[in-house]
């Protein structure tokens, strides 16, 4: 029987590996940076959190709306607020900097149990397991700073440190993970119990990790919302990808799994198992079982009301790819006596094989990045916006502002500390009104029993509408900031398609709790 002395491979000098560790870590954050002149804007859930870091250097945090508690974000936000307008760039290097290593880690666990060949097609199908529809795919997360890529990134790094017997590093790896996700707290609980028992020496630590996790997700959401709960209810409120109110949820969940695995996937996940399995080998059957535990994680939580959406998934699914690399290549070394051209032969066969997926879901990459590119334009537009009604000083003179729900952190960020901002017309005095995307429908709804509303300033494809005092006085702008207007005079009509501009599609009605 196989275990972890099979795979703890002699550990290179401790000054070499560090080296090597800053070498990884400095061109990751080389090609993070080269990146941002592509595209840089945030996606909902890390502005929220940038917000959250100001707000608790300010003492002033509020996490009763909008997405739900994420400690270890949070954390690292709040680190980053003293820098200011510099802060989301700096996270988003963070995160896309995590995300790229991500590939390295999956790389280098399935090379280690084998080889080269494995650590390619793992990082490969990472990269390609992508499904644009399902708000899931390692292009998404590492454009928009999620931080699905870290978690993968310390998920995978904890396993390596756990076969080089480095308990310490991989135990505060796996509280990184859960202060991410609630779906590695059994991990991280488990193997806290492992430590305790198999290194007393650790004991400490093992009991602090545990104590971490329900300090650093309950006690600021507390502070900042007033219910000792209130991360768990946001995350359980409707969101639109939710499968909790499908018939079976746990099912969606499954079908998420399957949609998100290509082919050569599945059966290099099942040719690893099936090999493990024969050799009675613990490291690959393990594993399979913490990717199946997980799934099943997010299978029973959906069926108690948690949203169980693709992105939680990203642990199991990045587990998989590695499988699924280690699956063809021990495959191939099957068989026997191959030498020079002919083992050339049979590694050209493996890559043939996974050609076919691998070209459909490069397409499903392709749109990624033009919905990236797309992303970064309607943010820019929307800092245009709000330059052209008078700028953030203005917004919070003259109190609450709504615009599209997808658009609210990224307002909210850029309005200031005390920004009003919701996606409720009835309360605002200005509508930031816009598509969640390039060719989306534009939200908020302007009724007709929403008087008073004027155009005041247009960056297309918004429109900034407002009946605010301290904006329009007679008709005419006040004097101060320069605006851009159109037609202050005229009161905007209020049906939702005769304020179109560039995208003319229907309005819909907002929905709360957008993202959990």
């Amino acid at each position: 029987m196989q275990s972890n002395a099979e795979t703890a491979k002699p550990r290179a000098p401790a000054g070499a590996e560090r080296r090597n560790g800053l070498l990884v870590l400095a061109v990751a954050l080389a090609l993070s940076a080269g990146s941002l002149l592509l595209a840089s804007t945030l996606a909902y859930d890390p502005f929220s959190w940038l917000i959250w870091g100001r707000e608790v250097l300010h003492l002033e945090l509020h996490t009763d709306a909008g997405s739900a508690w994420k400690p270890l974000p949070a954390l690292i936000d709040t680190v980053l607020a003293p820098t200011g307008d510099a802060a989301p760039t700096l996270w988003m290097l963070i995160a896309r900097t995590g995300t790229l290593l991500s590939l390295v880690y999956a790389y280098r666990l399935a090379a280690r149990l084998a080889g080269p060949l494995a650590g390619v097609l793992a990082a490969v199908w990472i990269v390609l397991m992508s499904r644009p529809g399902l708000l899931f795919g390692w292009t998404t997360f590492f454009g928009g700073g999620w931080s699905e890529g870290p978690l993968a990134a310390l998920c995978l790094l904890a396993v390596e440190r756990h076969l080089d017997r480095r308990r310490e590093s991989c135990l505060l790896l796996l509280l990184g993970a859960a202060l991410i996700r609630p779906e590695a707290w059994p991990f991280l609980g488990g193997y806290a119990i492992y430590v305790w028992r198999a290194d007393p020496a650790r004991r400490g630590l093992a009991a602090l990790s545990i104590l971490a996790v329900p300090v650093l997700w309950i006690v600021p959401d507390f502070l900042g919302s007033g219910s000792l709960l209130g991360a768990s209810d946001r995350a359980r409120a409707a969101v639109p990808s939710s499968v909790a109110h499908a018939s079976f949820p746990a099912g969606q969940v499954l079908g998420f799994v399957v949609a998100l695995l290509s082919p050569p996937v599945v059966v290099g996940a099942l040719l690893a198992l099936g090999l493990a399995a024969r050799r009675r080998e613990l490291v690959t059957l393990a594993l399979g079982a913490a990717g199946a535990g997980w799934v099943a994680i997010v299978a029973v939580m959906a069926e108690v009301g948690y949203p169980g959406v693709a992105r939680f998934l990203v642990g199991p699914l990045a587990l998989a790819c590695v499988l699924a690399g280690v699956g063809w290549a021990r495959a191939a070394a099957l068989v026997p006596r191959a030498r020079g051209g002919a083992r050339t032969a049979i590694v050209v066969a493996v890559v043939a094989v996974q050609l076919p997926s691998a070209v459909m879901r490069a397409g499903n990459v392709a749109r990624e990045v033009h919905g990236l590119k797309g992303s970064d334009r309607l943010d820019d537009t929307l800092g245009r916006a709000l330059s052209a009604a008078g700028g953030a000083q203005a917004v919070r003179r003259c109190g609450v502002a709504a615009t599209n729900p997808f658009a609210v952190p990224a307002l909210s960020w850029r309005v200031g500390l005390g920004a009003r901002v919701t996606y409720h017309v009835r309360p605002a005095s200005l509508v930031f009104r816009g598509p969640a995307s390039f060719g989306a429908p534009y939200a908020p709804v302007v009724k007709r029993e929403d008087r008073g509303f004027r155009l005041i300033a247009r960056a297309r494809p918004w429109d900034v509408l407002s009946r605010c005092p301290s904006v329009r006085r007679g008709g005419r702008a006040r004097a101060g900031p320069r605006y851009r207007f159109a037609a202050l005079s005229e009161p905007v009509v209020t049906e939702p398609r005769e304020l179109s501009s560039t995208l003319d599609e229907p309005s819909i009605e907002p929905r709360q709790h957008l993202q959990p």
